[in-house]
């Protein structure tokens, strides 16, 4: 069956439906944010994603992961700790770590490693680069700072270059509670003839220790011909599927942690080093990874159950949902 002549009167009408929803549903919701999740979704040009409506889209197509999506999109992602499962992930046969860190024992480790190599590591050689990165994030509302060391960690802090011009006269007093920090580093992106074309910020999420208390129990599932093969299979009466690729700009960026306290970053720089903190997730962490690629397999479920699309998209974090109902039994 086709929509036909009447496809612009349903999309003014679903729109209107979702309008609504929208004003009736979000206004309470935002109310209830936690300063840091309400401040990931505040940066400029965006809009927050709007759970409550959301979740009422996602259970009209039984959605298997609505409850858990609405929750982690209201509080945050979590950054250590079991992983939730992904809606159509195929299971591990055991969880990845085997031994996982609890999380005093992650404190603890944590803090060892910033003590032992923060003070004793050179600056990476596109630090100005990467602080120019990180006050636009700061202008963003995506990272907090710069602030002061935590005393445990056995460095001074420095206020970074540009500071001024950014409204930033002194150094933030460093907040109470837990706190685990990991360091950022440049990752250089080459062409074909090695030249360098994107420097992107990662952080080492591994020796921090962070992956090491990240507890997986399935497996993402990404692009491949399967994914080609099953668009195929289910729609080769129609005309011919179209294949693309494309990168959502700031993928992890747009979603919030569920705990800032744990996503400290020290960035080194030739002055020494600085203190940032992220609101929403990062670049190089396994949680991020879990959180951002279950969400993005979202919007792939509700087209695919609505047939609306006239073709599909088949991307590193849009392929998961058309691939999970591709799998055998």
């Amino acid at each position: 069956d086709t929509i036909g002549p009447d496809i612009s009167r349903w999309r003014t009408e679903v729109w209107s439906e979702i309008s609504d929803l929208v004003d009736g549903l979000v206004p309470d919701w935002a109310c209830t944010l936690l300063s840091h999740v309400a401040e990931a979704y505040s940066a400029k040009g965006s809009r927050p994603l709007a759970a409550p409506v959301i979740r009422v889209l996602l259970d009209a197509i039984r959605f298997p992961g609505a409850a858990v999506l609405e929750h982690e999109l209201t509080h945050g992602f979590p950054a250590i700790g079991p992983m939730p499962l992904g809606t159509g992930w195929p299971s591990r046969d055991c969880p990845k770590p085997i031994v996982p860190l609890k999380r005093d024992e992650f404190l603890v480790e944590s803090c060892d490693y910033i003590r032992t190599v923060a003070s004793s590591r050179q600056p990476d050689k596109h630090a100005q680069r990467l602080l120019a990165e990180v006050w636009e994030e700061r202008a963003l509302k995506r990272i907090r700072g710069p602030f002061q060391a935590h005393p445990s960690w056995g460095f001074s802090a420095v206020m970074p270059t540009g500071a001024q011009s950014f409204g930033c006269p002194d150094l933030l007093p460093f907040p109470e509670g837990e706190c685990v920090a990991s360091i950022a580093f440049g990752i250089e992106q080459l062409d074909a003839s090695g030249g360098i074309i994107k420097v992107r910020r990662g952080e080492d999420w591994r020796r921090s220790h962070h992956n090491r208390a990240t507890i997986v129990r399935d497996r993402p599932l990404h692009d491949t011909v399967l994914g080609a093969r099953y668009l195929y299979n289910r729609d080769h009466s129609h005309p011919p599927i179209h294949l693309w690729g494309h990168d959502h700009e700031g993928a992890y960026r747009q979603l919030p942690t569920a705990e800032p306290e744990l996503s400290y970053m020290l960035l080194i720089t030739e002055e020494g080093i600085t203190v940032w903190q992220h609101v929403v997730l990062v670049f190089g962490a396994t949680s991020s990874a879990w959180g951002y690629t279950i969400a993005s397999a979202m919007p792939s479920w509700a087209l695919d159950d609505s047939r609306w699309p006239p073709c599909a998209s088949i991307t590193w974090t849009t392929t998961a949902a058309w691939r999970s109902r591709a799998q055998p039994n």
